[in-house]
């Protein structure tokens, strides 16, 4: 059956929703939404494996993953991490986000900057 319509997706659900930054109000031009755009689209499929290599041992593996991460003045990510599901799960989305990029961060002068993010990944077997 190739009907893409009827087409289920075995990696489950995966919800990304930001999570209040004690102090860390968007102080630079890279915004929440920007980052939540770029993880929903471009590294979606990368959370979705890892998702599912957590599946394969737990059918019934749900829950949230906090992940925390600077993007740094050159866009790539320094400080990241990922908890809350599994070890296995935790540490293969902790590895992923080693190579994410994002739009280099400026401050209200234009100089490149630094901007912590916190994320929740809400993971939800189908």
């Amino acid at each position: 059956n190739n009907d893409p319509k009827h087409e289920t997706n075995p990696g489950g659900r995966i919800q990304v929703k930001p999570l209040p930054i004690p102090g860390g109000d968007e102080n630079t031009t890279l915004t929440v939404k920007m980052v939540l755009d770029k993880i929903n689209t471009v590294y979606m499929p990368g959370l979705q494996r890892c998702y599912r290599k957590g599946l394969v041992e737990d059918a019934t593996l749900s829950g949230k993953i906090t992940m925390a991460f600077t993007v740094t003045e050159r866009g790539g990510l320094d400080e990241q991490s990922a908890n809350g599901v599994s070890s296995k799960v935790d540490s293969c989305v902790t590895d992923l986000m080693s190579s994410w990029r994002f739009p280099t961060p400026k401050d209200k002068d234009g100089d490149p900057a630094e901007q912590s993010f916190k994320l929740s990944l809400q993971l939800t077997p189908n």
